[in-house]
């Protein structure tokens, strides 16, 4: 936390590396749960990290939305996830739209709605592999969000 600090406290940063610093915090103090300054570094940065930053806007929203889920505000969660995806051209890649499904299907799973977050895990779990230059070659995203073997 301590290096995201000095990262942002510098004056020279662009404004994609600036979107890029303010959707990191949030998600490292979630990954150290700590879920109440996560929650309130997330709400900070909404105003400030713009679609324009696909993949910072998306990890910033998706993250506020885990974030939402852990708090027992689904339809908040939920909210937030739709409203990120009108806002923006282009979604922020095969990990977004991993990392939105499965917490779409987390609050599925919560309100007992197993065919529909089966569906959706079944969905991110296809975005897992994708074709390299040689047939032989994999590229995997996702593997360890979607787990190995079927669902």
């Amino acid at each position: 936390m301590q290096l995201l600090d000095c990262i942002e406290a510098q004056t020279t940063l662009d404004q994609e590396a600036r979107a890029h610093a303010l959707a990191l915090r949030p998600m490292l103090l979630t990954m150290i749960d700590r879920f109440d300054a996560a929650y309130a570094a997330g709400q900070q940065a909404l105003d400030q990290v713009q679609p324009a930053h696909a993949f910072a806007f998306s990890i910033l929203r998706t993250t506020l939305a885990n974030l939402l889920v852990v708090m027992g505000r689904y339809a908040s969660a939920r909210d937030l996830l739709d409203k990120s995806l009108a806002l923006q051209a282009a979604p922020g890649g095969p990990f977004m739209t991993i990392f939105a499904q499965c917490v779409n299907g987390v609050i599925d799973l919560l309100h007992g709605r197993l065919q529909q977050a089966t569906a959706r895990f079944r969905e991110s779990a296809g975005y897992r592999c994708m074709p390299r230059i040689h047939a032989h070659e994999r590229q995997c995203h996702g593997g360890p969000v979607a787990g190995r073997g079927s669902l």
